[in-house]
């Protein structure tokens, strides 16, 4: 059977430029830990390799981080997703607009077309201090780019959510649990994300890894992959990834969720 998928992030760092109080992906906490590191090259292209042994094709493919134009190989980590180009339609690099792209990744976006583009997540001027710079080289390149505007007035997709205090267990009931899974947009949409060689459809990996919304039994959690693992069969992880959005997570339950329509907005990227 032929497995499809509409979005999947493959997140190169959890070193960033910014601190950000409502980071959905917990930077801030992965510094204050001093975690904060840079995924190396080979194991990426590891992860890369097995995402693309698992799904057939998938629609957007995303470099994320942190900020991943902090990771010194970020244009070879493109250079290889982009041997995988016939399976999926478009990668794109998510950047907060603190950094100037240098100068190969433009030559990247030029050789690749319309396959490859940057997107800049504008946090506004006292944070995202280069968006008027990265802006006019793109236009002097005469290039494609994609700014989200996250500051003031209409801020794209409304501004963040609080997912909440990610240490409390909720205790949901069953048919709460079913409720909160089926308005959440994370898991209905399913956001597969990809960090330090586990995959899971659901921001709530990186909780994983700082140790966060434990999951309760001997054995590891069985709806993360582990694309490293190659003791685990490809057709038992295929089967895993095949179920995503099926089933709540462990997660849930740590969680306010993300209901599109109900829940509350803050404003992006203020900082910690």
């Amino acid at each position: 059977m032929e497995l499809r998928e509409r979005q999947l992030a493959f997140h190169i760092t959890s070193a960033c430029s910014l601190d950000c109080k409502l980071c959905v992906n917990l930077m801030p906490r992965f510094k204050e830990k001093k975690l904060a590191r840079h995924i190396p090259l080979e194991q990426i292209k590891r992860e890369i390799s097995a995402v693309f042994q698992i799904y057939d094709y998938i629609e957007d493919v995303t470099i994320s981080g942190g900020e991943p134009l902090l990771h010194p190989d970020v244009t070879e980590v493109i250079a290889f997703c982009m041997s995988y180009e016939k399976q999926f339609h478009a990668l794109r690099v998510f950047t907060n607009g603190t950094i100037p792209p240098k100068q190969r990744l433009l030559e990247q976006i030029t050789e690749y077309g319309g396959k490859l583009q940057l997107v800049v997540d504008d946090y506004g001027p006292d944070c995202s201090t280069k968006v008027e710079e990265i802006t006019a080289l793109f236009e002097e390149n005469a290039l494609p780019l994609r700014v989200n505007r996250y500051w003031g007035d209409n801020q794209h997709c409304g501004g963040w959510v609080d997912y909440g205090p990610l240490e409390e267990y909720r205790g949901y009931s069953a048919s709460q649990l079913h409720a909160l899974y089926q308005t959440c947009h994370l898991a209905q949409y399913k956001c597969i994300e990809v960090f330090n060689g586990k995959m899971l459809n659901c921001w709530a990996i990186f909780g994983r890894e700082l140790g966060l919304m434990p999951f309760e039994g001997s054995a590891p959690d069985p709806q993360i992959i582990d694309l490293l693992d190659t003791d685990v069969p490809l057709d038992e992880k295929r089967r895993i990834a095949a179920a995503y959005g099926t089933t709540p997570l462990w997660a849930c339950q740590y969680c306010n969720g993300f209901d599109v329509e109900k829940s509350k907005r803050y404003p992006a990227g203020e900082q910690v």
